[in-house]
């Protein structure tokens, strides 16, 4: 009899002792972490090791905030497409032109200036001292781009550097260089479209309308006709893009 009795007082004793020690869990658990840190204890342990919701969803278009710096690529998309679109690009710009494949396509970096909309260089973040820029061949620098005329501004990576607005005795040959070079040329409005503004050599300013595809190069322009008769080609030879910055880490299809 007594063994039965000492047995069932040593279970209520241990029941009693195991009640105790859970509402001491349970209050250290329900202790917040600012409690805790007052009384010189660690943080509680999360109850869960994940995040209930994520947002990640990365940006298509840059911020608008002066000073920012912008990394990403270059998409050319059919003119009147976008990354919004769900189109897939014709093309990405690479250091040296227009490359098929994003994988390949040249890496570049702005600053967002101040006000927005202001003319920005596109730099290389790989290629030291090359950035991106617009050449008048040589032997064609004197001539004017226009809404009339089929002139045109090839654009590619230079070593060259000119501030916005630069007469014609500033530019200079650079790295890898033929003709005359305008850098600080460049738009990045809020959808990330690139528009290019054209410095000409009598000191004005021209807001090319038409970026242009042809023969692997891409084309700066105000006038397709023009341009398509300046080159001694045909309009179906060429294809008419428009340029969007794809910041890093930004969602757009690729082939």
């Amino acid at each position: 009899m007594f063994p039965i009795a000492r047995a069932v007082a040593f279970a209520l004793l241990a029941l009693s002792f195991f009640s105790v020690a859970q509402a001491s869990v349970a209050g250290r658990r329900a202790a917040t972490n600012a409690e805790r840190l007052a009384r010189g204890l660690a943080p509680a342990r999360p109850r869960r090791l994940y995040m209930g919701s994520r947002t990640n969803a990365a940006r298509a278009a840059p911020s608008s905030v002066p000073g920012t710096t912008h990394v990403g690529i270059l998409a050319l998309y059919a003119t009147g497409s976008s990354p919004t679109s769900g189109a897939t690009p014709v093309e990405w710009m690479g250091y040296g032109g227009p490359v098929a494949f994003s994988q390949i396509a040249g890496t570049f970096q702005y600053t967002e200036p101040s006000p927005a909309g202001s003319v920005v260089e596109l730099e290389c973040t790989t290629q030291s001292g090359l950035r991106l820029g617009g050449i008048m061949p040589a032997a064609h620098e004197t001539l004017q781009l226009s809404a009339s005329s089929g002139n045109s501004v090839k654009l590619t990576s230079v070593g060259a550097h000119t501030d916005a607005g630069a007469s014609r005795g500033a530019f200079n040959l650079g790295q890898y260089q033929v003709g005359y070079a305008e850098t600080t040329i460049f738009s990045v409005d809020d959808t990330g479209r690139v528009t290019v503004a054209w410095g000409n050599p009598d000191g004005s300013t021209f807001s090319a309308p038409y970026l242009v595809l042809y023969a692997a190069s891409l084309y700066v322009t105000g006038n397709i006709a023009g341009f398509v008769t300046a080159m001694g080609t045909s309009i179906s030879s060429i294809t008419v893009v428009d340029m969007y910055f794809i910041e890093s880490a930004a969602s757009v299809v690729v082939y």
